[in-house]
Protein backbone atom coordinates (compact mmCIF):
# COMPACT_ATOMS: atom_id res chain seq x y z
CA UNK A 1 0.00 0.00 0.00
CA UNK A 2 1.53 3.35 -1.04
CA UNK A 3 1.30 6.60 0.92
CA UNK A 4 -1.85 7.95 -0.79
CA UNK A 5 -3.61 4.63 -0.32
CA UNK A 6 -2.71 4.72 3.39
CA UNK A 7 -4.11 8.24 3.73
CA UNK A 8 -7.27 7.24 1.84
CA UNK A 9 -7.66 4.22 4.12
CA UNK A 10 -7.35 6.40 7.24
CA UNK A 11 -10.07 8.72 5.91
CA UNK A 12 -12.33 5.86 4.80
CA UNK A 13 -12.16 4.06 8.15
CA UNK A 14 -12.41 7.17 10.34
CA UNK A 15 -15.06 7.74 12.97
CA UNK A 16 -15.75 11.08 11.26
CA UNK A 17 -16.84 9.36 8.06
CA UNK A 18 -19.16 7.05 10.00
CA UNK A 19 -20.58 9.78 12.22
CA UNK A 20 -21.06 12.79 9.92
CA UNK A 21 -24.71 13.59 9.25
CA UNK A 22 -26.44 13.53 5.84
CA UNK A 23 -26.67 17.34 5.67
CA UNK A 24 -23.09 18.07 6.82
CA UNK A 25 -19.69 17.77 5.21
CA UNK A 26 -15.96 18.04 5.80
CA UNK A 27 -12.89 18.90 3.78
CA UNK A 28 -9.52 17.38 4.60
CA UNK A 29 -6.71 19.45 3.05
CA UNK A 30 -3.24 17.90 3.12
CA UNK A 31 0.09 19.25 1.94
CA UNK A 32 2.88 16.66 1.61
CA UNK A 33 6.20 18.26 0.81
CA UNK A 34 4.59 21.20 -1.02
CA UNK A 35 1.99 19.14 -2.97
CA UNK A 36 -1.71 19.43 -2.13
CA UNK A 37 -4.41 16.79 -1.80
CA UNK A 38 -8.09 17.26 -0.91
CA UNK A 39 -10.49 14.68 0.48
CA UNK A 40 -14.21 15.30 0.97
CA UNK A 41 -16.72 13.68 3.29
CA UNK A 42 -20.47 14.24 3.31
CA UNK A 43 -21.99 17.15 1.46
CA UNK A 44 -21.53 20.86 0.87
CA UNK A 45 -18.05 21.62 2.28
CA UNK A 46 -15.04 22.30 0.06
CA UNK A 47 -11.75 24.14 0.54
CA UNK A 48 -13.62 27.35 -0.35
CA UNK A 49 -16.37 26.98 2.26
CA UNK A 50 -16.27 29.40 5.22
CA UNK A 51 -16.25 27.71 8.64
CA UNK A 52 -16.03 28.94 12.23
CA UNK A 53 -12.48 28.15 13.41
CA UNK A 54 -13.38 27.80 17.09
CA UNK A 55 -10.30 27.28 19.26
CA UNK A 56 -7.93 27.20 16.29
CA UNK A 57 -8.26 30.97 16.85
CA UNK A 58 -6.04 30.48 19.91
CA UNK A 59 -3.08 29.91 17.57
CA UNK A 60 -3.56 33.42 16.17
CA UNK A 61 -3.88 34.86 19.67
CA UNK A 62 -0.67 33.12 20.74
CA UNK A 63 1.12 34.39 17.63
CA UNK A 64 0.05 37.92 18.54
CA UNK A 65 1.84 37.35 21.85
CA UNK A 66 4.95 36.24 19.96
CA UNK A 67 4.80 39.40 17.82
CA UNK A 68 4.45 41.53 20.98
CA UNK A 69 7.47 39.82 22.54
CA UNK A 70 9.57 40.39 19.43
CA UNK A 71 8.58 44.09 19.46
CA UNK A 72 9.46 44.29 23.20
CA UNK A 73 5.93 45.16 24.32
CA UNK A 74 5.93 42.30 26.83
CA UNK A 75 7.91 39.22 27.87
CA UNK A 76 7.03 35.59 28.47
CA UNK A 77 7.50 36.11 32.20
CA UNK A 78 5.57 39.41 32.34
CA UNK A 79 2.78 39.23 34.94
CA UNK A 80 -0.88 40.11 34.61
CA UNK A 81 -0.65 42.42 37.60
CA UNK A 82 1.98 44.55 35.91
CA UNK A 83 0.43 44.50 32.43
CA UNK A 84 -3.18 45.18 33.45
CA UNK A 85 -2.38 47.47 36.39
CA UNK A 86 -4.12 45.16 38.85
CA UNK A 87 -3.28 45.08 42.56
CA UNK A 88 -0.90 42.28 43.55
CA UNK A 89 -1.82 39.74 46.20
CA UNK A 90 0.20 37.27 48.19
CA UNK A 91 1.44 34.43 45.98
CA UNK A 92 2.88 34.04 42.49
CA UNK A 93 1.21 36.23 39.88
CA UNK A 94 -0.05 34.66 36.66
CA UNK A 95 2.48 35.14 33.85
CA UNK A 96 2.04 35.32 30.08
CA UNK A 97 3.71 31.90 29.79
CA UNK A 98 1.10 30.44 32.19
CA UNK A 99 -1.76 31.71 30.05
CA UNK A 100 -0.20 30.38 26.84
CA UNK A 101 0.31 26.90 28.27
CA UNK A 102 -3.00 26.61 30.18
CA UNK A 103 -1.17 26.44 33.52
CA UNK A 104 -2.51 29.68 35.03
CA UNK A 105 -5.09 27.97 37.24
CA UNK A 106 -7.90 30.00 35.64
CA UNK A 107 -11.02 27.85 35.06
CA UNK A 108 -12.31 27.00 31.61
CA UNK A 109 -14.92 29.78 31.79
CA UNK A 110 -15.69 32.75 34.03
CA UNK A 111 -18.48 31.16 36.04
CA UNK A 112 -21.22 31.79 37.10
CA UNK A 113 -21.87 33.79 33.90
CA UNK A 114 -21.60 30.67 31.74
CA UNK A 115 -23.36 28.31 34.13
CA UNK A 116 -26.25 27.96 31.70
CA UNK A 117 -25.05 27.97 28.09
CA UNK A 118 -27.27 29.51 25.44
CA UNK A 119 -27.22 28.82 21.72
CA UNK A 120 -24.83 31.77 21.36
CA UNK A 121 -22.91 31.57 24.65
CA UNK A 122 -20.20 34.20 24.18
CA UNK A 123 -22.21 36.94 22.47
CA UNK A 124 -22.93 39.14 25.48
CA UNK A 125 -19.89 38.84 27.75
CA UNK A 126 -17.93 42.10 27.53
CA UNK A 127 -14.30 42.90 28.20
CA UNK A 128 -15.45 45.10 31.10
CA UNK A 129 -17.10 42.06 32.70
CA UNK A 130 -13.97 40.00 32.03
CA UNK A 131 -11.62 42.50 33.67
CA UNK A 132 -14.02 42.92 36.57
CA UNK A 133 -13.99 39.15 37.09
CA UNK A 134 -10.17 39.02 37.05
CA UNK A 135 -9.96 42.03 39.37
CA UNK A 136 -12.17 40.30 41.94
CA UNK A 137 -10.53 36.90 41.56
CA UNK A 138 -7.00 38.25 41.53
CA UNK A 139 -4.01 37.22 39.42
CA UNK A 140 -2.52 34.66 41.79
CA UNK A 141 -1.40 31.37 40.27
CA UNK A 142 -1.94 28.35 42.53
CA UNK A 143 1.26 26.65 43.65
CA UNK A 144 2.25 23.61 41.55
CA UNK A 145 -0.52 24.33 39.05
CA UNK A 146 -0.72 21.75 36.27
CA UNK A 147 -2.43 21.80 32.88
CA UNK A 148 -6.05 23.04 32.94
CA UNK A 149 -7.46 24.00 29.54
CA UNK A 150 -8.87 27.51 29.86
CA UNK A 151 -10.87 29.59 27.39
CA UNK A 152 -10.91 32.22 30.12
CA UNK A 153 -7.10 32.22 30.13
CA UNK A 154 -6.97 33.01 26.41
CA UNK A 155 -9.67 35.67 26.76
CA UNK A 156 -7.46 37.32 29.40
CA UNK A 157 -4.44 36.85 27.15
CA UNK A 158 -6.28 38.67 24.34
CA UNK A 159 -7.30 41.50 26.68
CA UNK A 160 -3.68 41.82 27.79
CA UNK A 161 -2.41 42.11 24.21
CA UNK A 162 -4.99 44.73 23.27
CA UNK A 163 -4.03 46.64 26.42
CA UNK A 164 -0.38 46.63 25.29
CA UNK A 165 -1.21 47.93 21.81
CA UNK A 166 -4.34 49.97 22.65
CA UNK A 167 -5.93 48.39 19.57
CA UNK A 168 -8.88 46.05 19.21
CA UNK A 169 -8.27 42.31 18.87
CA UNK A 170 -9.51 41.97 15.27
CA UNK A 171 -7.37 44.89 14.12
CA UNK A 172 -4.34 43.27 15.76
CA UNK A 173 -4.95 39.95 14.00
CA UNK A 174 -5.25 41.74 10.68
CA UNK A 175 -2.38 44.23 11.08
CA UNK A 176 0.14 42.07 12.90
CA UNK A 177 -0.50 38.72 11.21
CA UNK A 178 -2.92 38.31 8.31
CA UNK A 179 -1.85 41.27 6.19
CA UNK A 180 1.81 40.35 6.68
CA UNK A 181 0.92 36.92 5.28
CA UNK A 182 -1.34 38.31 2.56
CA UNK A 183 -4.40 36.49 3.93
CA UNK A 184 -6.74 39.30 5.06
CA UNK A 185 -9.80 37.11 4.43
CA UNK A 186 -9.39 35.35 7.80
CA UNK A 187 -11.49 37.45 10.14
CA UNK A 188 -14.39 37.26 12.54
CA UNK A 189 -16.27 39.76 10.39
CA UNK A 190 -17.28 37.04 7.92
CA UNK A 191 -21.04 37.57 7.54
CA UNK A 192 -23.17 34.78 8.98
CA UNK A 193 -24.82 34.37 5.59
CA UNK A 194 -21.49 33.37 3.98
CA UNK A 195 -20.79 30.64 6.52
CA UNK A 196 -21.65 27.02 5.86
CA UNK A 197 -24.78 26.20 7.89
CA UNK A 198 -23.66 24.48 11.07
CA UNK A 199 -25.14 21.38 12.65
CA UNK A 200 -25.07 20.10 16.21
CA UNK A 201 -23.76 16.66 17.11
CA UNK A 202 -27.29 15.29 16.74
CA UNK A 203 -27.66 16.91 13.30
CA UNK A 204 -29.93 19.81 14.32
CA UNK A 205 -29.31 23.19 12.70
CA UNK A 206 -27.01 25.27 14.93
CA UNK A 207 -26.72 29.03 15.41
CA UNK A 208 -23.41 30.73 14.52
CA UNK A 209 -21.52 32.00 17.55
CA UNK A 210 -20.69 35.66 18.13
CA UNK A 211 -18.00 37.06 20.38
CA UNK A 212 -16.94 39.94 22.58
CA UNK A 213 -14.40 39.40 25.38
CA UNK A 214 -13.90 35.75 24.46
CA UNK A 215 -13.07 36.51 20.81
CA UNK A 216 -9.38 35.51 21.28
CA UNK A 217 -10.58 31.98 22.10
CA UNK A 218 -12.63 31.18 19.04
CA UNK A 219 -13.98 34.04 16.93
CA UNK A 220 -12.08 33.68 13.65
CA UNK A 221 -13.73 32.39 10.49
CA UNK A 222 -12.31 31.38 7.15
CA UNK A 223 -11.87 28.62 4.59
CA UNK A 224 -9.55 25.63 4.34
CA UNK A 225 -7.86 27.29 1.37
CA UNK A 226 -7.04 30.38 3.46
CA UNK A 227 -6.00 28.34 6.48
CA UNK A 228 -3.68 26.18 4.37
CA UNK A 229 -2.04 29.32 2.99
CA UNK A 230 -1.33 30.43 6.56
CA UNK A 231 0.07 27.03 7.53
CA UNK A 232 2.28 27.08 4.44
CA UNK A 233 3.63 30.54 5.28
CA UNK A 234 4.31 29.41 8.85
CA UNK A 235 6.23 26.33 7.70
CA UNK A 236 8.16 28.42 5.15
CA UNK A 237 8.73 31.11 7.83
CA UNK A 238 7.57 33.85 5.45
CA UNK A 239 6.14 37.34 6.09
CA UNK A 240 7.32 37.79 9.69
CA UNK A 241 10.71 37.83 11.39
CA UNK A 242 13.06 34.96 12.19
CA UNK A 243 12.75 35.84 15.90
CA UNK A 244 8.97 35.50 15.62
CA UNK A 245 9.15 32.03 14.08
CA UNK A 246 11.88 30.91 16.47
CA UNK A 247 9.45 31.60 19.34
CA UNK A 248 6.45 29.96 17.69
CA UNK A 249 8.29 26.83 16.57
CA UNK A 250 9.22 25.54 20.03
CA UNK A 251 7.43 24.34 23.16
CA UNK A 252 7.33 26.61 26.20
CA UNK A 253 6.41 24.03 28.83
CA UNK A 254 8.68 21.03 28.35
CA UNK A 255 7.66 19.21 31.53
CA UNK A 256 4.73 17.36 30.04
CA UNK A 257 5.19 13.76 28.92
CA UNK A 258 3.96 13.20 25.36
CA UNK A 259 2.20 16.47 24.54
CA UNK A 260 4.09 19.69 25.21
CA UNK A 261 2.66 23.19 24.79
CA UNK A 262 4.02 26.22 22.96
CA UNK A 263 2.54 29.38 21.46
CA UNK A 264 -0.92 27.84 21.12
CA UNK A 265 0.41 24.64 19.58
CA UNK A 266 0.22 21.23 21.23
CA UNK A 267 3.47 19.43 20.41
CA UNK A 268 3.26 15.66 20.05
CA UNK A 269 6.89 14.87 20.81
CA UNK A 270 6.52 11.16 20.06
CA UNK A 271 4.98 11.53 16.59
CA UNK A 272 6.80 14.76 15.62
CA UNK A 273 3.94 17.12 14.83
CA UNK A 274 2.16 20.08 16.43
CA UNK A 275 -1.57 20.60 16.36
CA UNK A 276 -4.67 22.36 17.64
CA UNK A 277 -8.37 21.73 17.29
CA UNK A 278 -11.54 23.75 17.67
CA UNK A 279 -15.33 23.63 17.78
CA UNK A 280 -18.37 25.88 18.01
CA UNK A 281 -22.03 24.98 18.26
CA UNK A 282 -22.10 23.72 14.68
CA UNK A 283 -18.54 23.55 13.32
CA UNK A 284 -15.33 21.59 14.09
CA UNK A 285 -11.73 22.17 13.01
CA UNK A 286 -8.24 20.72 13.25
CA UNK A 287 -4.82 21.88 12.03
CA UNK A 288 -1.39 20.28 12.26
CA UNK A 289 2.14 20.94 11.05
CA UNK A 290 4.42 17.94 10.59
CA UNK A 291 8.09 17.79 11.49
CA UNK A 292 8.62 16.83 7.86
CA UNK A 293 9.40 19.88 5.65
CA UNK A 294 6.47 21.57 3.91
CA UNK A 295 3.92 19.08 5.27
CA UNK A 296 0.75 20.14 7.09
CA UNK A 297 -3.00 19.64 7.09
CA UNK A 298 -6.36 21.07 8.08
CA UNK A 299 -9.82 19.60 8.55
CA UNK A 300 -12.92 21.82 8.48
CA UNK A 301 -16.35 20.34 9.19
CA UNK A 302 -19.78 21.97 9.52
CA UNK A 303 -20.96 19.66 12.30
CA UNK A 304 -20.05 19.66 15.98
CA UNK A 305 -17.87 16.54 15.94
CA UNK A 306 -14.62 17.71 17.56
CA UNK A 307 -13.53 14.31 18.90
CA UNK A 308 -14.01 12.62 15.53
CA UNK A 309 -12.27 15.45 13.65
CA UNK A 310 -9.35 15.39 16.11
CA UNK A 311 -9.00 11.61 15.92
CA UNK A 312 -8.77 11.78 12.14
CA UNK A 313 -6.45 14.78 12.23
CA UNK A 314 -3.94 13.23 14.62
CA UNK A 315 -3.93 9.97 12.65
CA UNK A 316 -3.22 11.84 9.41
CA UNK A 317 -0.60 14.07 11.04
CA UNK A 318 1.28 11.02 12.26
CA UNK A 319 1.10 9.54 8.76
CA UNK A 320 2.64 12.68 7.23
CA UNK A 321 5.93 11.83 8.90
CA UNK A 322 6.20 8.43 7.21
CA UNK A 323 4.84 9.16 3.73
CA UNK A 324 6.97 9.28 0.61
CA UNK A 325 7.14 12.48 -1.47
CA UNK A 326 4.28 12.98 -3.91
CA UNK A 327 5.11 12.39 -7.56
CA UNK A 328 2.22 14.29 -9.15
CA UNK A 329 0.16 17.38 -8.54
CA UNK A 330 -3.17 17.96 -6.86
CA UNK A 331 -5.40 14.91 -6.38
CA UNK A 332 -8.97 14.93 -5.16
CA UNK A 333 -11.29 12.27 -3.75
CA UNK A 334 -15.00 12.65 -3.14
Amino acid sequence: MDYLDRIQSIVDTSRLRRRIGPTAGAVIAICIQAQYYYFYLGNGVTEFTAIEFGSVTKLFTAMLVAAAIVSHRLELESTLCSLLDLPSRQGDSIRISDLLTHTSGLPRLSLPWFKHFSNDPYAHYSELQLLSYIGKRGCVRPANQTYLYSNLGYAVLGATITHCYVWGYERLVQDQLCRSWGVPEITFSYPDGLLAPGFSRSGALATPWHWKAYAPCGALRGTASELMRVLGLITDRVGLSKDFYDLCDRPIDRRAIGTQIGFGWMFDARSNFRWHNGATGGHSTFVAISGRPKSYLSILCNQQLPAEVTDLGTALAGELNVTEPAQEGICEWI
